[in-house]
């Protein structure tokens, strides 16, 4: 697979917004009380590792919405 540089390029906005999201959400997690469904430490590794869509299912699912 021949990767060019355009190609890089144009995925590092991607990367940056993946990764500030991550960010986000653990920042809410730790500010935040007990998150929904799963403990914090359940929680951190699946926004971190699942990527985006651990990210979301965290905004979705486990974000505790009645404390701030």
């Amino acid at each position: 697979m021949n990767v060019s540089r355009e190609m890089v390029l144009a995925l590092i906005p991607v990367i940056v917004l993946n990764y500030g999201l991550a960010a986000y959400c653990i920042i809410d997690m730790v500010k935040r009380g007990r998150p929904r469904y799963l403990p914090k430490a359940a929680w951190i590794p699946i926004v971190l590792f699942v990527q985006i869509f651990g990210s979301v299912a965290y905004l979705l699912l486990g974000r505790n919405h009645d404390t701030a």
